[in-house]
């Protein structure tokens, strides 16, 4: 049984006046916040079937009975206010500052300004008299925003055999035992962001369009930092990220005659993320020791890492002369990887950096028209430089049963010069192809989805002489009815960038009806 219970209290008092062109508005408030978890969990075997007066844990095997608890509760409070200011519409200002303390952290409080600019050029009196722009204004600002959605300050103590604190007794190597005390004081994440940008209408506010570059720094991020002496990890206040990219927004809406008007938007979005402080360290890994991610600097947030393979052995005379393949018992039809450091063996130094599961960019959009009563509009978006973990490819080392995509069927290698890119059937159970993480099993994320389709058709005045308006309306819609990219699996939405049990999402075709009357 698990019991959530979550309060939160808000206190906001706002004051708006006006001096000739002078515009202001005040506000100040407090927030209080309070998230409780418990659990209660208890086992027994041999618990009699029958009815429900039987169904309780002492009707079980008394050597069997188990209960366990757990809990945890987080406390928050908040200060806050903000100051906006319009002068004449020209120039604009908001100020925020907050306060904001967390019972998670022994450096319980952080403070957080910023501030936003705005200059309407449009109502510049040197601008009256042009006829482009209907509106221009640049905007920037620059803030810094907590984040307390991590774990609570973390650390344990043990004791452990070290070779170091060895002596010598009787003639007799006896090992000493250390004292390991690790304990941390983690305090607030802090995202501060900065941003510059214009907006715009034109051509009679039939084009519209918002552009931005911004750049976002997480510092204090929390990872689990390696101990020394193999002692473990700990979660500690260790790293930045930093993000950076452009936004663009277009829309275009205008009419053709009385009876046909469209619109048609669309939207941009980049992303450079990468690591740029581990606290001393290059990198640190992260995901599991067979599918292993790591966090390096200068590359993106948990990037795949792993060997990079430049082909496959097509001949029994290639494996011989090869002292790699000889060293490893390779076969016509395995991997050959790429060794990077040059040392004539494949270990964990030739590891690279395989892509990441962020994408480098994004787009969304919608078409959209009405011809008298017809109407239809259709939504769209896209995500490109992404890659993807397939998985599946790589459990076969442990669960030999399950089942090869087609893909990796039709195209696997079958003799010298069939394919220099896939492995050979026995290939695909040799732990030297599928326990090594390698580029293979990461593939193209990138995808282009037509996410809702809707046509309808509009019936007017259906009750003559109603006294009223009556209408019907009549539509079909389809969700998600295609969808195109390279990715061998069932989908490419999947968040965790690892590909091991997703199903495909469904397309749905749905028929409305609405009536009014």
């Amino acid at each position: 049984n698990e019991f959530f219970n979550n309060y939160l209290i808000d206190n906001i008092i706002t004051y708006r006046d006006a001096i000739g062109k002078n515009n202001f508005t005040l506000m100040g408030g407090s927030s209080v916040r309070k998230e409780r978890w418990e659990k209660l969990y208890g086992t027994a075997n041999d618990v009699p079937e029958g009815n429900e007066e039987y169904w309780y844990l002492m009707q079980g095997a008394n050597d069997s009975r188990r209960a366990e608890d757990d809990g945890s509760e987080y406390r928050g409070a908040s200060w806050f206010g903000r100051l906006m200011y319009d002068y004449d519409g020209r120039y604009l200002l908001s100020a925020t500052f907050r306060a904001d303390g967390s019972s998670k952290y022994q450096e319980k409080w952080g403070y957080f300004p910023s501030i936003g600019l705005g200059w309407n050029i449009t109502r510049e009196a040197f601008m009256k008299n042009q006829r482009v722009f209907d509106c221009l204004k640049i905007r920037g600002s620059w803030g810094k925003l907590g984040n307390d959605k991590i774990v609570a300050n973390d650390g344990f103590a043990s004791v452990t055999q070290d070779l170091s604190t060895t002596g010598i007794f009787n003639d007799t190597q006896v090992l000493g035992i250390r004292n390991l005390g690790y304990f941390t004081n983690l305090k607030w994440e802090v995202v501060t962001e900065s941003n510059i940008g214009f907006d715009f209408t034109v051509l009679n506010n039939r084009l519209s369009g918002e552009f931005e570059y911004y750049k976002r720094k997480t510092t204090n991020a929390v990872y689990d930092f390696p101990l020394p002496f193999g002692a473990g990890t700990l979660k500690t206040n260790n790293g930045e990220i930093e993000n950076s990219g452009i936004e663009l927004n277009l829309n275009w809406s205008d009419r053709i005659g009385n009876d046909f008007t469209y619109n048609v938007g669309f939207n941009l979005s980049t992303l450079k993320n990468k690591v740029t402080y581990l606290n001393g360290l290059d990198y640190i890994n992260t995901g599991s020791a067979e599918f292993r991610t790591v966090r390096m600097l200068g590359e993106a947030v948990d990037s795949y890492y792993g060997y990079e393979v430049i082909g496959v052995y097509q001949t029994q005379a290639q494996v011989d002369a090869d002292p790699i393949a000889v060293k490893n018992g390779l076969q016509p039809g395995d991997f050959i990887y790429r060794d990077v450091n040059g040392d004539g063996d494949i270990t964990d130094e030739d590891r690279v950096i395989l892509g990441s599961p962020l994408p480098k960019l994004a787009i969304g959009g919608n078409i959209g028209f009405t011809y008298k009563n017809f109407d239809f509009n259709l939504v769209y978006q896209g995500q490109f430089g992404n890659k993807i973990a397939n998985q599946k490819r790589g459990v076969r080392r442990w669960q030999g049963a399950v089942n090869f995509d087609e893909d990796l069927y039709n195209n696997r290698w079958t003799g010298a010069g069939s394919t220099n890119k896939y492995p050979s059937a026995a290939g695909l159970v040799n732990p030297w192809n599928i326990a090594k993480f390698n580029s293979f099993t990461v593939e193209n994320g990138s995808s282009f989805t037509i996410q809702n389709i809707q046509v309808g058709y509009t019936f007017h005045d259906i009750i003559p002489n109603a006294g009223k308006k009556t209408m019907l309306r009549l539509s079909l819609t389809a969700e998600r009815p295609f969808s195109f990219f390279s990715y061998n699996g069932f989908t490419t939405d999947i968040p965790s960038g690892f590909d091991i049990t997703t199903y495909p999402l469904a397309s749905t075709y749905s028929f409305g009806v609405k009536l009014i009357y």
